[in-house]
């Protein structure tokens, strides 16, 4: 196996991430967009957008695999952000780079890799937009035009920023050796402790700007019923479609929280009380009309949703933090 060497401007690479503040946050609907599409569009097993940082990478989104992030000397990521063009492997098993990748000979079982370099403002290779099949193939020109042209939108995200203020301040203010701590490694959202640490700064936020938040509850009835009939490993999907229609339907600024695999909680900032009940409507119809595709078995998930809304002048009632706490419980 070949280790991805490391680009001259690594240090300059490292610094461009911090400062793009994306390195242990939550997935966004914004590249989960692009990840899907890419993943439809081309029939392929997994689709991601990864940033290559320090001696891992970080999926912002990802699509087809049940992972945050891997380590950086196994990436195949690793080799695509050291060229400026897209990297493209028919066969992995016949490459001699990668025929003995441990993504190649185990795991998702790699054989087809195509990735392209994100670059910032700057010129930076931060990351890639990649996607990968078990099944060899090589793509043809039109196939390789439409994957630059969804590398581009990738880029116009990345430039465009888009997390709350209250998060990029939780993310400014968080050591790493924290953060990593507040991501569910296999959801892609707040776990626990992150969603704590987030709710409290949403609602000192909404009572400094005196505006309203709306908290909504996502159970699903039906989890234990379906991992035991499709295993382990399907209750992990559900969990994450899941977590991705919520991401779908809120707004940007909202924030997804998991309390068990089949409970997530929701958190939008300044959400009028009006627009609580036509944000529930959304949810609803957006899983009574989905369902998952899971190794091409169709599952549908039986899931409630409720929410409440909190004006500034209710929070003020009680203390945050039991407010806070009241909302873990």
């Amino acid at each position: 196996m070949q280790t991805p060497e490391l680009p001259a401007n690594e240090a300059e690479r490292n610094n461009a991430l911090d400062e793009l503040g994306l390195i242990y946050t939550p997935a966004e609907a914004r590249f989960d967009r692009i990840t899907r599409l890419v993943k439809r569009h081309f029939g392929m097993d997994a689709a991601l957008v990864s940033l290559v940082y320090k001696d891992m990478q970080w999926f912002k989104s990802v699509q087809g695999l049940n992972a945050c992030s891997t380590s950086r000397d196994v990436s195949f990521c690793g080799h695509v952000i050291l060229q400026d063009l897209m990297f493209e492997i028919p066969d992995a098993l016949e490459d001699p780079r990668f025929c003995d990748n441990p993504l190649v000979i185990g795991g998702p079982k790699v054989r087809f890799y195509a990735g392209v370099p994100l670059k910032d403002k700057q010129g930076l290779n931060l990351g890639t937009l990649c996607m990968f099949s078990s099944i060899p193939r090589s793509l043809d020109h039109e196939e390789r035009r439409d994957f630059m042209e969804f590398a581009a939108l990738a880029e116009l995200e990345l430039e465009r920023g888009g997390i709350s203020p209250v998060v990029e301040d939780l993310v400014s203010q968080t050591p790493e050796s924290r953060r990593v701590m507040m991501i569910d490694p296999i959801l892609g959202t707040w776990n626990r402790l992150g969603f704590k640490e987030l709710a409290t700064r949403e609602c000192q936020a909404a009572l400094m700007g005196e505006y309203g938040l709306g908290i909504f509850n996502v159970k699903i009835l039906n989890f234990d019923e379906l991992q035991t009939r499709f295993g382990t490993q399907r209750g992990v999907d559900i969990s994450r479609y899941a977590a991705s229609v919520c991401r779908e339907q809120m707004s940007p600024i909202g924030s997804v929280g998991s309390l068990g695999q089949d409970h997530l909680i929701l958190l939008v900032p300044r959400l009028q009380q009006g627009d609580l009940s036509l944000l529930l409507d959304r949810l609803d119809r957006a899983f009574a009309g989905g369902s998952l595709i899971s190794q091409s078995v169709e599952i549908q998930p039986q899931v409630v949703v409720t929410g409440l809304h909190c004006s500034a002048e209710a929070l003020q009632s009680r203390s945050v933090s039991q407010f806070v706490d009241s909302l873990l419980h």
